[in-house]
């Protein structure tokens, strides 16, 4: 059986995010980070908290060296989420909670209110590629409150900042959001901000090294390039700041994809299916005819078994898998009767008749699965 790592939502971003609510005195619903209480304690100026997509521990602990700047600051590793993807951690970091009670648990969703399965960053249909043009769809169906909010509610004096990538529409509610356009650009708002006076809260979420991993694969050359660059503007920044707490962690990691499958191509397994699967390629949910589902089960792990996990959708529930709290009305929907988890190196994917238009994008590195690569992230500390 290959090595694999189920959230721990005692220690895990959820967890990091809760001690900065704890922090600023928002009531919080899981254990905070010991450490890191520690170190938000000694009540520094400013504190900024840097995500970088995709910088898993295993990523920077292959292609850094031990004495760089991410490496010789790291505090310990600390599980993402589960699905292990952007729109599930990245909306646990902006609210606090897990995609049990948030919802947004993957890239694909089927929203039956829309009849269609939609990507929910890029607000279009997952097979057509076809705009969603007059309302967000994840956001109109489930809303959620930020962290900036709450913080904002309790600590009206505090300067709340957000960086976020100029292409993402992010709000500003009880935070002033900073269109970001490229790295240079992140570190030296980031710095200018921690100049202002008074006390400030500097979230940043910057959008890679995740899409040159995508692209060029988790030890590339260019990827390796990329966290040097990061590497080195962070010890550069550090050397600007006075009475700072920097706080930088990740969304999840990533791992090595050498293989897709299509489920179009195993005629006996789509024959079980009720409808397209959907969620994530790595955290794939299938809702499968209920005559079918013991076929479906023993098909599956015949074909897969050595690339995916089928995990039941009691077992997703009962084992908390998503998360403890109460669970969101849509996560209900978006669960179906198995879940295939990826453990090994593959994507499982589904090209639908009226999908001929879009693109099939090739990934050479990927996410959502519980391989320990994709699964834990850094929390790296610098006190400045």
């Amino acid at each position: 059986m290959k090595r694999y790592i189920v959230p721990d939502y005692n220690k895990s971003i959820v967890n990091i995010i809760n001690s900065v609510l704890n922090y600023y005195s928002v009531e919080n619903k899981y254990t905070t980070v010991n450490i890191l209480d520690d170190k938000l304690g000694k009540n520094y100026k400013n504190i900024l908290f840097m995500i970088f997509d995709g910088l898993g521990t295993d990523i920077i602990q292959k292609n850094l060296s031990a004495g760089s700047f991410l490496n010789s600051n790291n505090y310990g590793s600390y599980t993402s989420v589960f699905p292990s993807t952007t729109t599930a951690a990245m909306t646990s970091y902006y609210t606090g909670l897990s995609p049990n009670e948030h919802g947004w648990i993957g890239w694909s969703l089927f929203f039956k209110e829309y009849s269609r399965i939609v990507d929910i960053y890029l607000n279009q249909d997952s097979f057509t590629g076809q705009p969603i043009d007059d309302i967000s769809v994840a956001y109109n169906i489930m809303p959620y409150r930020t962290i900036f909010e709450k913080i904002r509610n309790k600590n009206s004096d505090l300067g709340i900042f957000t960086l976020q990538p100029a292409h993402i529409s992010f709000p500003s509610n009880g935070n002033i959001n900073c269109k970001i356009n490229s790295l240079d650009n992140l570190f030296s708002k980031a710095s200018e901000i921690c100049n202002y006076p008074g006390k400030n809260f500097i979230f940043s979420y910057w959008d890679n090294p995740d899409s040159v991993m995508h692209e060029t694969g988790c030890n590339s050359k260019e990827t390796v390039e990329y966290l040097q660059k990061i590497d080195n503007e962070l010890s550069r920044l550090t050397t600007q700041l006075d009475d700072t707490l920097v706080i930088i962690s990740a969304d999840h990691g990533q791992t090595s994809i050498t293989h897709d499958f299509y489920i179009n191509d195993y005629q006996d397994l789509f024959d079980c299916m009720i409808m397209p699967p959907s969620v994530e390629s790595r955290a794939v949910s299938f809702f499968i005819k209920a005559n079918k589902k013991r076929q479906f089960e023993r098909l599956f792990n015949t074909y897969f078994h050595d690339e995916f996990m089928l995990f039941s959708r009691n077992e997703i529930f009962d084992k908390k898998i998503l998360g403890f709290g109460k669970t969101h009305s849509k996560t209900l929907d978006f669960i179906g009767d198995f879940v295939a988890i990826g453990i090994g190196s593959s994507l499982l994917r589904f090209k639908s008749m009226n999908s001929n238009q879009k693109r099939i994008k090739k990934f050479i590195g990927h996410h959502a699965g519980l391989t320990p690569e994709e699964m834990l992230v850094p929390l790296i500390i610098k006190e400045i």
